[in-house]
């Protein structure tokens, strides 16, 4: 065991498929007995692997404060919600600035670039007759990873999958290209680091 996944996902949102799956609001993150299992996890040297959306990222942040000795690994760059009555336009600043705030909260907070396949994001790549190309996806998806990547630095991002769900969208070949598309231009080393050096430390492999 190297980590801990939990969700801490919540939108007032019916359309948001898991919705309800966490206490209203990311609250659990304040309850002090979840705050008392969480103080187990350094102890143990496990991480903590949140699903969340981006309406509790200054939850996390707050989590991240108190527990500056405990790795917090955000999934899916905390899913940027863009369908029912969330818009990719509104949420896109909001989003900005909640990952801004966490990567400053502790260093001990890493990010995962994955996730924006997910029909909850509002590309609506689900819902074309052909598939989007690498080029596509990279071109649309480009603007969160780079905010992810000034927020956090390349030492604490690292690219991620979510297949199966991400199949919704695109296969696995494509969305992969995407994302070397996407750092193209970064340097061999950080390239390593993003694609394998950092997944491998993070989880002691």
């Amino acid at each position: 065991v190297r980590g801990i996944r939990h969700s801490l996902a919540w939108s007032a949102d019916p359309a948001i498929f898991g919705a309800e799956a966490a206490a209203k609001d990311g609250a659990a993150a304040a309850d002090p007995a979840f705050r008392r299992g969480f103080a187990l996890l350094e102890k143990f040297g496990f991480s903590y692997d949140v699903w969340m959306f981006h309406e509790q990222l200054a939850q996390v942040a707050d989590l991240a404060r108190a527990f500056p000795g405990t790795t917090i690994v955000v999934n899916h760059v905390a899913e940027p919600l863009g369908i029912g009555s969330y818009s990719r336009e509104a949420t896109f600043p909001k989003w900005e600035k909640g990952i801004r705030e966490l990567a400053a909260a502790s260093p001990n907070v890493h990010c995962k670039l994955s996730g924006l396949a997910m029909c909850s994001t509002g590309f609506r790549f689900d819902e074309r007759p052909v598939p989007p190309s690498s080029q596509e996806l990279a071109a649309a998806w480009a603007p969160y990873f780079r905010v992810c990547l000034e927020a956090f630095g390349v030492e604490r991002c690292l690219f991620a999958s979510n297949f199966p769900v991400d199949k919704v969208s695109c296969d696995y070949t494509v969305l992969w290209n995407a994302f070397k598309l996407i750092v193209k231009d970064s340097s061999d080393a950080d390239k390593r680091r993003l694609f394998h050096s950092n997944a491998k430390a993070l989880y002691r492999m």
